[in-house]
């Protein structure tokens, strides 16, 4: 049982580091094969009940993991949303979980309590669970072939060369707002005769570059989130593996 348990999170490990590189040049490849893992892990899942098979159980518990998309949903979060609006797209995800693994054991609950065929190893309370999943993550391959579109990324991807040159054309543009309007006596120039600040613009420089954010191993309270994340599930997985032994 634990072995069956646990081929789905290590699974979803492995599937977390495609998936990040994946990310990097496409979200709807990415987002398609992680529901076709699904569907096929389901598949596999369903009919090993019929096939009395224990290989089927796990490779279908291994598609299930490979299909995880929670890394490319965050990603995608994090790459199309403003700062504005990611901590509410944030918790719309979340939240969406959250009613997502309640509602499969309330699903199961009620195949649970309908009457199947004795002699049907296709469709009984043991499996019924992996045909209903089958057909939603069908239809979620169906909306994201069809309705799913690439955001554009090309901000995300300019060289160093297309960033400096921008900067350099801003800076043109607006570099009468960094004089001031009146200007009383003799300021010192540079080379090409503009007027070089002092004082405060000085001091909004350098505090401008004293407000930049730190590493994000060096923020305490990130640190120690993640880490009770880690303990809460490490501690859920070990419960479920070891829910067959205790019972």
């Amino acid at each position: 049982a634990g072995i069956i348990i646990g081929m789905t999170p290590n699974a979803a490990l492995i599937a977390t580091v495609l998936y990040g590189w994946w990310s990097n040049h496409s979200y709807r490849n990415a987002l398609i094969f992680a529901a076709c893992s699904s569907v096929l892990g389901n598949i596999f899942y369903a009919l090993a009940l019929h096939y009395n098979s224990l290989n089927m159980v796990l490779l279908g518990r291994f598609f299930n993991g490979f299909g995880s998309a929670r890394s490319i949903n965050r990603r995608y979060i994090a790459d199309t949303f403003s700062k504005a609006d990611r901590t509410a797209a944030s918790a719309d995800f979340v939240t969406s979980g959250a009613l997502g693994m309640a509602a499969g054991p309330a699903i199961a609950f009620v195949l649970g309590h309908v009457n199947f065929p004795e002699d049907n190893s296709l469709w009984s309370p043991v499996n019924a669970p992996g045909w209903v999943m089958l057909f939603l993550w069908c239809v979620y391959l169906i909306m994201a072939i069809l309705f799913f579109q690439e955001p554009d990324r090309s901000h995300m991807f300019a060289t160093t060369k297309d960033v400096d040159t921008k900067d350099k054309e801003t800076k043109e543009k607006h570099k009468f707002e960094t004089e001031p309007l009146i200007v009383h006596g003799d300021l010192p120039r540079n080379e090409s005769g503009e007027t070089e600040l002092t004082g405060s613009a000085s001091a909004s420089t350098t505090s401008n570059e004293a407000n930049k954010e730190e590493p994000i191993w060096k923020n305490a309270a990130v640190m120690i989130t993640l880490w009770l994340y880690f303990v809460l599930k490490l501690v859920l997985e070990m419960l479920l593996s070891s829910t067959s032994t205790v019972t």
